[in-house]
């Protein structure tokens, strides 16, 4: 048995399927649009401002053999310690800081451009706060405080690290585990918002 093809298209079959053809493409560009806006581990930019692998380590978001006494930290000689994070006891006023919940968060920013930045705030879903902090060494003594912003100068280059600044993650929403990724987003003054995938890394 033949079969035989019509020696034109149908016009009515041909819009169909030209129609499902569009709604795929839709449908897959818009698969991307929830995506982490860097690969993870990777650098992030907006404008001048570049941010390089940001990342910190595990911890559990009820850590209930951390708990800090009743009793000024302060009294009790607190102030020196560190926490499994790597980070200081906050030495002017820890009270107001959950510390069974707390972590930092580390990366490097770079300025390409000609005029200085500043970092003014983070935000990120897995904390109920977040904060801009610095740690400092006095006399042997670890301490740390909350800062309002940090300066990132002309084509130079701002380390967090452990001992200097840090982003301050409070009140953890959920574990943090090795291996896990999470966006923490930096609005700097110049460059606006920089949104980052911070990786969690062995202790």
């Amino acid at each position: 048995m033949r079969f035989s093809l019509p020696s034109r298209p149908v016009r009515g079959a041909i819009v169909p399927a030209l129609a499902l053809v569009a709604i795929f493409a839709l449908v897959a560009g818009c698969g991307t649009s929830d995506a982490t806006p860097t690969a993870q581990g990777a650098s992030s930019a907006s404008g001048n401002i570049v941010v390089d692998a940001a990342w910190t380590r595990p911890m559990t978001a009820s850590m209930a053999g951390l708990a800090i006494p009743a009793a000024s930290p302060d009294s009790m000689g607190m102030s020196g310690m560190a926490t499994p994070t790597g980070m200081s006891m906050l030495a002017a006023s820890p009270a107001a800081m959950d510390m069974n919940t707390t972590d930092a968060v580390y990366f490097t920013i770079r300025n390409n451009g000609s005029a200085a930045d500043q970092l003014l705030s983070a935000s990120s879903a897995v904390a109920s706060a977040v904060e801009l902090h610095q740690s400092m060494l006095t006399n042997g003594i670890s301490s740390m405080k909350s800062v309002s912003s940090v300066d990132v100068p002309a084509g130079g280059a701002v380390t967090f690290d452990p001992g200097n600044y840090h982003v301050m993650l409070i009140g953890l929403k959920r574990d943090l585990n090795v291996g896990d990724h999470f966006d923490l987003t930096l609005t700097f003054k110049q460059s606006g918002k920089v949104t980052v995938s911070v990786e969690v890394r062995p202790n």
